[in-house]
């Protein structure tokens, strides 16, 4: 049995998405990150820690830098067109415009259902955010998020 939907995702939705995540397990992330690149850029500059206010504001500018790139790429990957996501006994198949990518269910780590979308998240932090106006109805949504519930628990997660 397949399914299949179309949807056009918003900005707005990518951005409310990434801010959950950020405050669930992205910010560990992003302080690591902000933390070597001080330590780096500390040593590369200052041979060791910075003296003065300006120099410390330096380097912290600097460990901002790359903390910035990861908010705003999913801005900058953004895809405002009409995206197809199909769902099979196999995995996920999605399009958007000639842009064509197949997941195996192995590869999803998660579902969840929220008042707004249903979320599938990959192994590898990216997620398919699927608002509520791609499905007719709410038992449709939920059948939808079952199937891939059912695939993803029996593929390991």
């Amino acid at each position: 049995m397949s399914q299949t939907i179309k949807y056009v995702s918003r900005r707005a939705e990518v951005m409310a998405w990434y801010w959950r995540m950020w405050r669930r397990q992205l910010w560990k992330i992003h302080l690591l990150l902000f933390a070597t690149v001080v330590i780096l850029a500390s040593h590369l500059i200052f041979d060791g820690a910075p003296t003065s206010l300006l120099g410390v504001l330096l380097i912290a500018s600097i460990g901002l830098v790359p903390i910035v790139g990861l908010v705003l790429f999913p801005l900058l990957k953004f895809k405002p067109q009409e995206r197809t996501l199909s769902i099979d006994e196999q995995g996920i198949t999605t399009t958007i415009g000639d842009i064509s990518k197949s997941l195996p269910w192995k590869d999803i780590a998660n579902v969840s259902v929220n008042q707004d979308n249903l979320i599938i998240q990959n192994r590898n932090l990216n997620a398919f955010i699927i608002p509520q106006r791609a499905f007719e109805t709410d038992e449709a949504r939920q059948g939808f998020a079952n199937f891939v519930n059912t695939h993803v628990q029996a593929n390991g997660s």
